[in-house]
């Protein structure tokens, strides 16, 4: 879910937009990718809590979002 929700959060970007669109999209649409990539990580994160409580919960989901996000240059 964490790769999810960044994949459609990245996709909300102008810049990525317009490299993969070659345009904007509409303002709408834009919404729903960031509506959807909040869903998908409040998802991630409810899971983890759910398994393993509040402390090891956000720490694992922590370690999810630095692996789903791509190696800094």
């Amino acid at each position: 879910l964490s790769l999810t929700g960044f994949a459609a959060l990245a996709s909300a970007t102008n810049r990525l937009q317009r490299d993969l669109f070659g345009k904007l999209l509409r303002p709408a649409t834009t919404r729903m990718l960031r509506l959807a990539a909040t869903a998908a990580l409040l998802g991630a994160l409810s899971i983890l809590v759910i398994q393993h409580g509040w402390a090891l919960g956000l720490v694992m989901f922590s370690d999810r979002i630095e692996l789903a996000l791509p190696p800094r240059k």
